[in-house]
């Protein structure tokens, strides 16, 4: 089955269609997977920053409980009391943060427990502490603290220690996670620039092979039929062109085909119909100089029987010039079948000498 130009055409712009349709669809899919990459790594971004935060308001509430115990002041507990009602939300926003993270979520889960216990130990302590207050004012420090010695045994330091030991390791966790998560952002806007690339590349070179096919297919049918047309032009009417498509361009080499056929046959019958004209005018040519040679005989005969010296002279002269007369005949029909053959057979150059030639003229006109 052959295809058609037309085929042959839809099918080049269907295959570009396809490469464009195919490198959209997978620079869709590489923008997701960079999207997502981007995602992941603000999404860790967010984690590492809510657990600082998280740190640093347990810090501060450090910084207050450590302050009140030392100088009684109750403005000192405000970011204690502010940071403990704040850090209840905190905890459980950065838990719904970590539900992809077990080992994140478990480490979290650990550092609220702690910091749930170092709250119970520092409650109690807070409580001893303006209990104190209450009945001496002048109280200072640990002075008659029931629970003096489990703060002077830094109990709650390590506590506060086991918290920043566990948010350390959760940041750094987190540090890394973030990192492979840049690694994976860099690599697949790597693979994204790269595969596009290759996709690109590959549909540029397909669609120029595509087109330099067809420009050499069409190219060489179109040289074709130049040079049919060139070989008409120099009256080679046998010539045909071999076409074994069968598309559009085959109905013009049928029909190009068919005009070279058609004017080599009607050639080929006027050189028949000329060389019958040409064998009409010979026979034409020869009748009608028989009579004429015929008339010249009887003049020369008439010349010769009478005696040229018995002759009055203007017989004689009438007897030359109608023997002129006929010679100027038969060379005037001479000159219609040498006019007749004009361009037809090859005719040998000659020098003419104008003079003569102008004279013989002006006696045929006279």
């Amino acid at each position: 089955m052959r295809i058609t130009l037309t085929t042959k055409l839809f099918a080049g712009f269907l295959l570009l269609l396809g490469l464009f349709a195919a490198v959209l669809l997978l620079n869709y899919q590489l923008a997701g997977q960079v999207l997502r990459n981007s995602q992941r790594v603000e999404a860790s971004q967010h984690v590492s920053a809510d657990g600082t935060t998280l740190l640093r308001s347990i810090i501060d509430m450090e910084t207050g409980f450590r302050g009140y115990l030392l100088i009684g002041n109750e403005q000192m507990l405000d970011p204690y009391y502010g940071g403990e009602r704040d850090l209840l939300t905190r905890f459980s926003e950065l838990r719904d943060q970590l539900s992809a993270e077990p080992v994140q979520r478990q480490r979290l889960d650990t550092t609220q427990r702690l910091f749930q216990h170092w709250t119970a130990y520092t409650h109690m302590l807070v409580s001893e502490k303006r209990a104190a207050r209450a009945r001496n004012p002048q109280q200072r420090g640990l002075d008659t603290m029931p629970h003096a010695r489990l703060a002077e045994g830094l109990v709650g330091k390590k506590v506060m220690d086991a918290i920043r030991y566990q948010m350390g390791r959760f940041d750094q966790t987190e540090n890394d996670n973030r990192q492979r998560q840049r690694q994976r952002l860099a690599d697949s806007i790597t693979r994204a620039q790269r595969i596009s690339g290759i996709v690109a590349g590959v549909g540029l070179v397909l669609g120029l092979l595509w087109a330099v096919y067809l420009v050499r297919l069409l190219g060489r049918r179109l040289r074709s039929m130049i040079t049919l047309a060139r070989r008409l032009a120099d009256g080679d009417y046998k010539t045909q062109i071999v076409d074994n498509e069968h598309d559009e361009l085959s109905d013009l080499t049928r029909a190009l085909n068919g005009m070279a056929h058609t004017i080599d046959q009607n050639i080929s019958q006027l050189e028949g119909r000329n060389q019958e004209l040409d064998q009409f005018a010979y026979v034409v040519s020869h009748d009608l100089k028989a009579p004429l040679r015929g008339i010249e005989s009887a003049s020369r005969w008439i010349e010769e029987d009478m005696g040229k010296d018995t002759l009055p002279p203007h017989i004689r002269e009438f007897l030359a010039l109608m023997r002129q007369r006929v010679h100027r005949m038969e060379n005037l029909i001479t000159g219609i079948l040498a006019l007749a053959r004009v361009g037809r057979v090859a005719e040998a150059s000659e020098p003419v000498f104008v003079r003569q030639l102008l004279r013989e003229i002006t006696d045929t006109l006279s």
